[in-house]
This record gives C-alpha cells, structure tokens and sequence, in this order.
C-alpha cells in the first residue's frame, strides 16, 4: 500500500523494508526537520502564518491525490458521471 504512495508530493521513499528476528522495520528518507526541532528552534512560539503554512503542507498531498482520482479518464468521460 505505501508503495503507491511513494511517487506523491511529501511522501519519502522506502529504502528497505522486511522482518528481522521477529521485528518488522522500514527505513524511508526523511523529508527535512522534524516539527519539534523547528517549534524548539523558534522558542516554542509559531506565528498565524508559520501555523498556516504547515496545514497547507499537509492537506495540499491530500488535494492533489484527489484531483488526480477525479481526472482519470474513465471518470472524466461525460457518459460515465451522472448528471445532477
């Protein structure tokens, strides 16, 4: 499942993964700072816009996903979409 993931914006890419003496890991890039390394760096104070721009960071992976499910070309046929 993760591996379908993987070509989308802000998903890290798996480096290995498996079983070893009974203990599942993977191991996946890392796509920069951790969220409390920054809040620690900016004296655990984040402005409106810092705020902002993490939710956008978050959500946008999530939209564009969406819009790519709804312009596949079975579902962008007119024939196929019911009309409301």
């Amino acid at each position: 499942m993760y591996q379908m993931l993987t070509p989308a914006v802000g998903i890290p890419s798996i480096r290995a993964a498996g079983s070893h003496f009974g203990f599942n890991y993977i191991v996946l890039d890392r796509l920069g700072p951790s969220l409390e390394s920054v809040f620690n760096h900016y004296n655990h104070l984040f402005t409106l816009k810092t705020i902002l721009f993490f939710a956008q960071q978050m959500v946008r992976p999530i939209f564009l996903d969406f819009l790519d499910f709804f312009s596949h070309p079975i579902l962008a046929n007119e024939d196929a979409i019911p009309p409301f």
